[in-house]
């Protein structure tokens, strides 16, 4: 500030800059009466240089607000942010996100006075933008990849901790609070897996020439509006840009009347396919009517401080507050998940897991919940955070004081109470429900594995492979070839191909088990695929940045075939089944993406390419307990197919426990690496 003050220009926009980050760092170290000064010197010259209407007048009115809100001067900061809204309601569509963004700061002062009636209302607002442009897709546009979407999370996420305020202090729309709640948690999160889910579901159930005629005038519309926006937004900063940001305004609005009109008539013709693009989450009424009466669905929803879970049964609905945050959820999975590493593992006596730890995580996230499960068998977990990187079967649900730390067969871990499936959002368990119905496939079965590889046989399918790809992204098949073998998965695809009475063409062993044969088949007409064999994650060596099956690599590389089926190439698949196997290592793993969500690689290839249940794996798995976990569960399904699938597999992880010819088999390292992803039910007979 003393440089750009005795370079003599008193209107210097720098000066102004620099004046409002001095004033914001003052009221940081409570020095409020010499920050206000500042703001106030900033704002003038503001004033000066692009007069008192210009958006700049107003982001400064509404920092000024923030540090009048952090001495309490509460009335004074929400009349500055009353005149920095109106300044921006005459430069921004009242559908912008600078619009949401003072709607968003208001409430936020409003429920630091404790006025959550007020807050919530400014709240809604904010939210009404959002879930506007996020139909839109303009979420990934206007502030840069998923910066928008990031910020309407937030959003989201505070419109929860707003109606759990009000449900806490007895309001009288107690239920109506809870059920807003229910889908703001839900468009919180909003997932990309979810999306897949749905997808799957829509191309299921409808495939109509007219509605793809207007998906696709859809997509062109929804390109030309977001670059009108990014323009709108660019020229609104612009004092000489006021007459084309209003001539950008009304093409928007063309557009965007367009664009309603499409959308209507997608929803007439195709009402799924209206569901999925615009992202709606199911509402609680919606959503109670999908469980069965032995169903219960859990859905976590974390924030920085605490989080929050939904108990959603046919006769009842719980709302809990969770004392849990996200970087608490992260550090206890990762140290229980820390006891779960196969390489870390002991032998009989010295193989430990921290039962206290798996106890005290069941007791925050879990035990709360218990009065609204009442007897409920079978639990459908939406989890978020670090939470989704844990099978809740792991967890022990009474007190192991005296057990210590190896007499694990004596635990009694959750599994044993209830059978669980897992969904990457709320609205994948209508649309499997709803839009998907069981595949009409013809075959009963195709077992993909025991790749020719020349490694010696080994008991872990996984391993490090940092050299195994080359500069042009094709995986070196000679390093492929170097992988250890594993024959015993021809006797685990045998076997399950042998319960479902499937023919000798069913199995694609040795030489048949290629990346070629996969992506070129047939395999529209398969109601059960599975995949035995060595997985790798995305980031596990340099050069791959998606996970990837490996198969028989070809003699030389090619992108067509170089011995890995990678999640992308598994999207492209045309798939009817019912159920994909994938019996290999960290298959629940996430993409490798910056900020990459829980079960987005594989498994939402699988879903993306047209499967309705996923079976992956949260760590490497031993090799021969992964052969009686898969064909423990495929027999329960055959002799006993009322029982759906994640009761198959409960059972199955039941029957490893017992078995005492290996004291490791008590470990949840060996019996509890596999969660079924998707329809986990009862819904449907058979595998």
């Amino acid at each position: 500030v003393a440089i750009y003050r005795a370079i003599g220009n008193p209107n210097d926009p720098k000066l102004a800059v620099t004046l409002k980050n001095l004033a914001t760092l003052l009221g940081m170290r409570s020095r409020f009466d010499a920050a206000r000064e500042l703001f106030d010197q900033s704002l003038a010259i503001t004033k000066r240089l692009v007069g008192p209407d210009h958006v700049d007048v107003a982001h400064t009115l509404e920092q000024t607000a923030t540090m009048e809100a952090l001495r309490f001067r509460d009335e004074e900061g929400l009349a500055l942010r009353r005149d920095a809204l109106a300044i921006l309601q005459r430069h921004f569509p009242p559908d912008h996100p600078q619009i949401a963004s003072s709607y968003y700061n208001t409430a936020a002062e409003l429920a630091t006075m404790g006025r959550y009636r007020e807050a919530i209302e400014w709240e809604r607002r904010a939210a009404a933008i959002h879930l506007k442009r996020m139909a839109r897709g303009a979420d990934e546009r206007s502030l840069g990849p998923g910066a928008e979407r990031r910020v309407a999370a937030t959003v989201f996420r505070n419109q929860v901790f707003l109606t759990w305020q009000l449900v806490a202090t007895g309001a009288a729309d107690r239920d109506a609070l809870i059920a807003e709640a229910f889908e703001a948690g839900q468009r919180a999160q909003a997932l990309d897996t979810g999306r897949a889910v749905s997808g799957m579901a829509v191309r299921s159930a409808a495939r109509d020439p007219l509605v793809a005629h207007y998906i696709r005038e859809r997509q062109d519309l929804l390109g030309r509006w977001q670059l009108l926006d990014r323009r709108q937004t660019a020229l609104a900063g612009l004092r000489e840009g006021e007459g084309a940001g209003r001539a950008a305004q009304a093409d928007i609005e063309a557009v965007s009347n367009r664009l309603d009109e499409v959308d209507r008539l997608i929803a007439v013709e195709s009402p799924g396919y209206a569901e999925l693009i615009q992202q709606l989450p199911l509402s609680l009424a919606e959503t109670q009517a999908l469980p069965a009466a032995d169903e219960a669905l859990v859905s976590y929803m974390l924030d920085e401080d605490d989080g929050y879970a939904w108990v959603v049964r046919r006769d009842r609905v719980g709302f809990h507050r969770i004392a849990l945050s996200i970087a608490e959820a992260r550090g206890a999975v990762a140290r229980l998940r820390a006891d779960l590493d196969l390489s870390r593992l002991g032998g009989g006596d010295d193989a430990r897991f921290d039962l206290p730890a798996s106890y005290a995580l069941y007791r925050r996230v879990f035990a709360p919940l218990l009065p609204d499960l009442g007897e409920a068998r079978h639990i459908i977990f939406v989890s978020d955070g670090g939470l989704a990187s844990l099978p809740f079967g792991v967890l022990v649900s009474d007190d192991p004081a005296g057990l210590g730390r190896t007499r694990l067969r004596e635990a009694h871990w959750l599994v044993g109470r209830y059978a669980m499936s897992v969904l990457p959002s709320v609205d994948s368990l209508g649309s499997l429900r709803r839009l998907a119905p069981p595949s009409a496939g013809r075959r009963p079965f195709v077992g993909v594995g025991d790749p020719l590889l020349d490694g010696k046989p080994g008991a872990s399918r996984g391993r490090d492979v940092r050299g195994l790809y080359r500069g042009d992204g094709v995986a070196d098949v000679q390093e492929v070839r170097q992988m250890l073998r594993l024959p015993e998965t021809a006797d685990e695809l045998r076997e399950i191909a042998g319960l479902l009475s499937a023919d000798g063409d069913s199995l694609w062993l040795g030489e048949r088990a290629t990346e070629r044969h996969v992506r070129t088949a047939d395999l529209s007409d398969v109601r059960v695929i599975a995949f035995a064999t060595h997985a790798i994650t995305a980031g596990e060596f340099s050069g791959v940045s998606e996970p990837s099956l490996v198969l028989t690599p070809p003699a030389t590389g090619s992108p067509d075939d170089d011995g890995l089926l990678a999640a992308s190439e598994v999207a492209e698949l045309k798939l009817d089944a019912d159920m994909v196997i994938l019996s290999a290592c960290n298959t629940a793993a996430d993409d490798g993406t910056p900020s990459a969500e829980g079960l987005s690689g594989l498994a939402r290839a699988f879903f993306h390419a047209g499967s309705r249940s996923v079976l992956v794996s949260h760590w490497p798995v031993e090799s021969t307990a992964s052969v009686s976990l898969t064909t423990g569960m495929m027999r329960e399904l055959v002799e006993h197919p009322e029982i759906g699938r994640a009761e198959a597999l409960r059972r199955s992880m039941q029957a490893l426990m017992a078995d005492g010819n290996n004291r490791l088999n008590a470990h949840p390292a060996i019996w509890g690496p596999f969660i079924l992803v998707g329809e986990g039910g009862a819904r449907a007979a058979g595998p």
